[in-house]
């Protein structure tokens, strides 16, 4: 039954190609249902790396491109096969490490923050005269780094008018 079948296919499509206008539409319609066949498997395929990043993230795991990959049961390399999957995944992890690099900043800063209040203190309880200068060598870092950090800042400018205010000790910048 198959040999039959499959017969009369291979005789259909060579009696098409003698009418070429038949075989173009034929050949129109494989590209049309390749290319829709495509965007359905890459949409699904994002559908799934969404998911994976979700999942990822409530587990508190790393969310890379392994990760998602170990996630839907795909090779990271296989993702590039599908120039859409590609454009997001790359998008995506360009985004979650610049949320990285914005948290780890924000988490420097509360530090550093936190160093700078201590390093105060320490300074009054031992009677050493406050400057930005004194301050920055007592939380072991630079001058300029301090001023890298809004918060950090604020305070020291806070500080040298505090102590300018009350003229109980001279803020020396430098």
């Amino acid at each position: 039954m198959k040999k039959c079948i499959s017969r009369t296919i291979i005789a259909l499509v060579k009696h098409v190609k003698v009418y070429p206008k038949v075989d173009n539409l034929l050949q129109q319609s494989r590209k049309t249902n390749r290319a829709l066949h495509l965007q359905r498997r890459q949409q699904e395929m994002v559908d799934k790396i969404k998911a994976a990043i979700q999942e990822l993230e409530a587990l508190g795991q790393p969310v890379t491109q392994r990760a998602i990959g170990k996630v839907i049961g795909k090779s990271p390399k296989g993702f590039y096969r599908y120039p859409e999957v590609a454009a997001f995944l790359d998008k995506e992890m360009k985004e979650k490490r610049r949320r990285d690099q914005v948290q780890q900043k924000r988490q420097r800063e509360n530090r550093f923050f936190e160093l700078v209040l201590e390093a105060r203190e320490q300074l009054q309880t031992r009677g050493i005269p406050f400057s930005v200068k004194a301050l920055a060598k007592h939380a072991h870092t630079s001058y300029n780094t301090l001023h890298r950090y809004p918060r950090v800042r604020e305070m020291l400018e806070r500080l040298k008018q505090e102590c300018s205010q009350t003229d109980k000790h001279k803020i020396e910048d430098k």
